[in-house]
């Protein structure tokens, strides 16, 4: 309903609900008595209501309509960010190659020390011996991880 409408509909129940006060007071006809306040309890119903209805999920009208609607709403934010990743990366591998020495600093990461190679030579000689007795740990860890991320996502939504 419009505001002018919800007016409307309040001004009537108050008049209704005078009007069911009035009769309750003289003797009138139980047929018209029982016709009021049922109009009046309707309406008490409906502007005291709290519940709200529940819509039920739609995940193909969301991937086909809401998702796109909202890409091409915030598309120039959308560029902004593939911009700002592609800049990022391109730096990164113009340091690299200018400096290989710079790897350590721009990517900390212990698996990418040395040359790719040498390391898939190294893992195909044998199991790697800094997991043994840790692989029980990690799962348990990436599991939880995973559960928290999707009950996060999930919470947002």
């Amino acid at each position: 309903m419009t505001l002018v409408e919800m007016e409307r509909f309040h001004y009537l129940y108050e008049r209704s609900s005078a009007d069911l006060a009035r009769m309750a007071t003289f003797s009138a006809e139980g047929e018209a008595v029982e016709h009021v306040q049922s109009l009046v309890a309707r309406a008490y119903g409906e502007i005291h209501s709290t519940r709200e209805r529940r819509k039920r999920p739609r995940p193909l009208h969301w991937f086909f309509t809401v998702f796109p609607g909202t890409v091409r709403r915030h598309l120039k934010l959308l560029w902004i960010a593939v911009a700002i990743t592609l800049v990022g990366a391109a730096f990164g591998a113009f340091a690299v190659l200018i400096d290989p020495g710079s790897k350590a600093v721009i990517m900390p990461f212990p698996g990418l020390d040395g040359n790719p190679a040498e390391r898939v030579a190294r893992e195909e000689k044998g199991p790697p011996t800094h997991l043994i007795g840790h692989q029980a740990t990690f799962s348990a860890q990436l599991m939880t991880h995973n559960i928290r991320v999707s009950i996060a996502t999930f919470g947002w939504a």
